[in-house]
């Protein structure tokens, strides 16, 4: 539903929002950023983890590691939690019909 460009949002998500639902993401998703891992972070995305901080040039790359590593601090189910409630303050009905139809 975030991706569709027709879906038109009740507010635009500002940059720290967008930053914000990427480290969300990458939490509920792929698992945490530092060790330890637990056994739910070792999925087979494991290779979307990057090696390192990057540099301070690649902003844009940075910007989204320092999100992922806010995040970290969350469970799994926090996360995603977390993500919907943003998801649902930017997109209103949309995402609440969404989420009361799944189990």
């Amino acid at each position: 539903m975030i991706r569709e460009r027709c879906r038109q949002p009740l507010r635009q998500a500002n940059a720290e929002e967008k930053l914000r639902m990427y480290g969300l993401y990458k939490r509920g998703t792929v698992g945490r950023l530092h060790p330890p891992f637990e056994e739910e972070d070792m999925t087979p995305a494991d290779g979307q983890r990057p090696a390192s901080r990057p540099g301070r040039f690649p902003v844009e790359a940075r910007l989204k590691y320092n999100a992922w590593e806010r995040a970290d601090a969350l469970t799994k189910q926090e996360a995603q939690r977390a993500y919907l409630d943003l998801a649902g303050e930017l997109f209103g009905q949309p995402v609440t019909d969404t989420i009361a139809k799944c189990p």
